[in-house]
C-alpha cells in the first residue's frame, strides 16, 4: 500500500505544478516549456518566459470615424481657432509616428482612434475678421478677410447706404473692420 501512497502522493503533486503553470500562463503569457535533456530524462525541464512588450501607441491607426480637433494661433491677429473635422483619406490608417512625419507643423496633443488633438501656429489672420464697406450701388456689403489678407466676398446686404449719414458713409467707404461674427451683426444692425 505505501507503493502506491507514494504514487498518489506523487502524481498530486505533479497535478499541482501543472495547475500552477497553466494558472501562470493564463495571467502571464505565453509559457514555453521544453526539454533541455532530450536524453529521456525528465528531471530536467526548463520553463521560459517569453516576455509581453505592452501595446505602444503606435499600434493605434487613424480611423474612418476618427474625429480631429485642431487648435491654430494665428500669428497676426494672435486669435485662436478650435475646429472639429472628420478624418481626411489620406491621414486614414496612419500611427501617430507616420502622423508626425507627414505633418510636422502640428504638434499632437492626443492621438486616439476616436480622437486626434493637434495644436498648430498659421501666418496671417484668424477667419473671424471682416470689412464692411459698399458696393458701386450704394449698398452695404461684407467681406471676409483670408489668413493673407485678401478678401472674399461673405455678404451683400439689402441695407443702402445713401440714407445714412455722411459720416457713416465715408467709414463704409475707407471700410470698417470688425472682429467676429457678434461685431459684425451689431455694426450692421446699427445701419439699419
Amino acid at each position: 500500500m505505501s507503493k502506491y501512497f507514494k504514487y498518489i502522493v506523487i502524481l498530486f503533486i505533479v497535478s499541482i505544478g501543472i495547475g500552477l503553470a497553466i494558472s501562470y500562463v493564463k495571467r502571464n503569457g505565453k509559457v514555453d516549456i521544453s526539454a533541455q535533456n532530450i536524453s529521456g530524462n525528465t528531471e530536467e525541464v526548463g520553463i521560459q518566459e517569453e516576455l509581453t512588450e505592452p501595446t505602444s501607441n503606435t499600434d493605434i491607426k487613424i480611423g474612418p470615424d476618427t474625429i480631429f480637433i485642431v487648435e491654430t494661433k494665428y500669428e497676426d491677429c494672435k486669435h485662436t481657432e478650435k475646429r472639429e473635422y472628420e478624418a481626411p483619406k489620406e491621414v486614414i490608417n496612419l500611427t501617430e509616428e507616420e502622423f508626425e512625419e507627414k505633418y510636422p507643423e502640428y504638434i499632437v496633443e492626443n492621438f486616439s482612434q476616436d480622437e486626434v488633438s493637434l495644436y498648430g501656429l498659421a501666418e496671417g489672420l484668424c477667419s473671424d475678421h471682416y470689412i464692411i464697406t459698399i458696393d458701386e450701388n450704394d449698398m452695404i456689403i461684407v467681406y471676409n478677410l483670408k489668413s493673407n489678407y485678401d478678401k472674399e466676398l461673405y455678404e451683400t446686404t439689402d441695407i443702402s447706404a445713401e440714407y445714412l449719414s455722411s459720416e457713416d458713409q465715408k467709414e463704409l467707404e475707407e471700410g470698417i473692420y470688425v472682429y467676429g461674427k457678434a461685431d459684425l451683426n451689431s455694426v450692421l444692425e446699427s445701419f439699419e
